[in-house]
């Protein structure tokens, strides 16, 4: 299975994630550092390899990146 979805953030929201599912255990959540998203060419690199290699993989975004926002939130 491969699908873009919403991923409960908090009790109020949700954020963008892209899930490929695989045949081999464990899986793993990659998330993006600051100032690229899920969908920067080199994310998309490093899942797709994962998931070449038969593992489950996710990707998402954080709420700012989400939000359209260029600098994290403040702690």
């Amino acid at each position: 299975m491969t699908g873009e979805l919403q991923v409960a953030w908090t009790d109020d929201q949700a954020v963008p994630a892209v899930f490929i599912d695989g045949d081999r255990r464990p899986g793993v959540l990659l998330a993006h550092g600051a100032g690229v998203g899920q969908h920067h060419e080199l994310m998309v690199a490093i899942r797709d390899t994962i998931a070449e290699a038969g593992f489950p993989v996710m990707t998402f975004d954080y709420p700012y990146m989400a939000a359209g926002r260029k600098a994290p939130d403040r702690p």
